[in-house]
């Protein structure tokens, strides 16, 4: 079965029980090492050409002898002897390649090996793997006695794993399951999806602040008014905020010539306004729209006495700027500019001189604190 042209196949593998040589593997050309190859039959070409370059008959012998013992390390894989002539062993190595190249793509050999006898008592193992563009050479150094070849087809055998030029090939996609497939019992557990992002979580709150307001522009008398405020804020997410008031007021009240002017009211307000985080603080816009109802009794000399009661709306906007303090509070700082649409006028009776009149245009402020009832403000 070992004759030039012909094709060796691989026989049944026995177990080899012999001496390993001392080998060092000098790489000319580095390919990725470490890959375990199998050498089990497989699709693609499994066709490794060795080339008989012997210098003298003892070198035929031994080289006779190490490709039968190379059929039997690669098991699986198709050895085909070429003679290329004894003058070979003495090319230079350049040379060797150019002469090696092209047959094995000529005949679509995976690998090509040969040995390489110097006068020194030497030998080296050539192993090359043509590519597109370029030939890996890897060189070992091996024992030339014929009682060594077992030896040295497994050092043959250790280059081709580090080259992976015979790797059993990827398997094949699985197939996509089909309606059966997924009516049909599964013994393992589908895989739990990812949990999805928890949405942001409205958070609610209780608000105290202690409020102030006037007059600004078209009013007389007196207009500003102190009390303090009781809400319930609302935050569907950061930063955003609404907040359902009711706010007790005092005054207005002015000391005249001849009397004394008191009032008092009560407002019920709906506001929203939003804050962007500046560092620890955050500050933003806010919008108010509020009813309000305002007492009146003006008390004059010689027993004038009058009492006055109404309602009216107010629009207001400014400013909302609130400190965290711990996770759940913050000190907040209101400021806005306001106004309503109606004015009431209060006269004298007895020459029609004006007591008060409501303004057009006020301010207003607040201090106080929000606490929210989980999270953070």
């Amino acid at each position: 079965m070992i004759a030039s042209g012909t094709t060796i196949r691989s026989r049944t593998k026995r177990v080899l029980h012999r001496a390993a040589c001392i080998a060092a593997i000098l790489a000319l050309v580095p390919l990725a090492a470490g890959a375990q190859a199998s050498f089990a039959p497989a699709s693609g070409n499994r066709l490794l050409l060795l080339v008989a370059a012997p210098a003298n008959p003892a070198a035929a012998a031994r080289e006779a002898r190490f490709v039968e013992e190379l059929v039997l390390a690669l098991d699986g894989v198709s050895v085909e002897r070429i003679d290329l002539g004894g003058g070979f062993a003495f090319l230079p190595l350049a040379d060797q390649l150019d002469r090696v190249v092209p047959i094995a793509g000529e005949r679509r050999a995976a690998a090509t090996v040969w040995i390489r006898e110097s006068g020194t008592g030497r030998a080296l193992l050539h192993l090359v793997v043509p590519g597109a563009g370029r030939a890996p050479v890897r060189v070992a150094e091996i024992d030339p006695g014929i009682d060594a070849q077992a030896a040295n087809a497994l050092v043959a055998r250790q280059l081709l794993r580090e080259t992976r030029v015979f790797e059993p090939p990827e398997p094949p996609p699985s197939p996509a399951p089909t309606e059966a497939d997924a009516e049909a019992p599964w013994d393992a557990p589908a895989p739990r999806p990812a949990p999805a992002p928890e949405p942001p979580r409205p958070e609610w709150g209780l608000a105290a602040l202690a409020v102030a307001g006037g007059g600004v522009a078209v009013y007389d008398g007196p207009s500003v008014q102190l009390g303090a405020l009781l809400g319930v804020e609302w935050q569907p997410v950061e930063g955003l905020f609404s907040r359902l008031s009711v706010a007790g007021k005092a005054g207005p009240r002015n000391e005249l010539e001849d009397g004394v002017v008191t009032g008092w009211g009560m407002e019920l307000a709906l506001s929203a306004g939003y804050g962007w985080r500046l560092g620890p603080i955050a500050l933003g816009p806010f919008a108010a729209v509020s009813a309000y109802r305002t007492a009146l009794d003006v008390s004059l000399g010689g027993g004038d006495h009058k009492a006055f009661l109404w309602w009216g709306f107010r629009g207001a906007a400014g400013l909302d700027l609130r400190i965290p303090i711990g996770r759940h509070a913050a000190i907040v700082l209101e400021g806005g500019i306001g106004g309503s649409p109606s004015r009431r006028v209060i006269e004298r009776r007895s020459d029609g001189s004006r007591i008060l009149a409501t303004p057009y245009v006020d301010w207003s402020a607040a201090l106080g604190f929000v606490a929210l009832l989980d999270g953070k403000p």
